[in-house]
This record gives structure tokens, sequence and C-alpha cells, in this order.
């Protein structure tokens, strides 16, 4: 799961490189060949698992560029590995798990109380 997280982020920073600066808030927005064939990819092959398999099909296509596109998600993914924050998603993880099971146990006991309504 986190690897494919990584893949996400590699392939979201790739193709905003790829259409440059300004696109977020656009209604013009600037779409590169290369960006639409990886969205075009991503409709075939879903970034599922590990994210690997999509790379790879990237790696397979036809167009240089798309190529070197997926050689730069590589890339890009190890980088964030490298400086990703594990002892902050850690503690990240249990707040949201912690806060989540309270809020269930307290409608659970609320429905218990109100008689199973």
């Amino acid at each position: 799961m986190i690897s494919r997280l990584h893949t996400l982020v590699g392939v979201r920073i790739v193709m905003a490189q790829l259409d440059g600066q300004g696109n977020e808030c656009s209604e013009d927005v600037n779409q590169s060949s290369v960006t639409a064939a990886m969205l075009k990819q991503m409709e075939t092959t879903p970034l599922v698992g590990t994210g690997s398999e999509f790379i790879e099909s990237l790696m397979r296509s036809e167009d240089a560029d798309v190529r070197l596109a997926a050689t730069r998600v590589i890339e890009v993914r190890r980088e964030f590995g490298d400086e990703f924050d594990w002892d902050e998603m850690k503690k990240s993880l249990l707040v949201d798990l912690s806060q989540y099971r309270l809020e269930m146990l307290r409608t659970h006991a609320a429905k218990s109380f109100d008689g199973g309504a």
C-alpha cells in the first residue's frame, strides 16, 4: 500500500512537471501529450498493488517520451521514499485510528442505551 502511495505521488509530480505550473486553479488546463498518454494508460492498467505494473506498462510504450516519464516516476518515487516522514505517518495513523475507535464506540453505546434504535 505504501508503494502504491509513492507511485501515485510520483505519477502526480511528473504529470505536474510535464503540464507546467498554474494548472491547479485554472479552467483552461494545459495537458501535455505524455500526461494524456499516462491518464489513458491508467484506464487500462490501474494503479493497484505497488503500482509497478502501471510503470512497467508505461515502459512498454512506443513513445519514447512516455518511457522517459516512467523512468522519472521511478526516480521521484524513490526520492519521495527517502524523504518520507515515517514517524509522522505513524503518529497520524494512530491518532486517526484512536479517534475513529472512540467515535464508533460512542455510536455503539448510544444505540445500545437507546434500545437499539
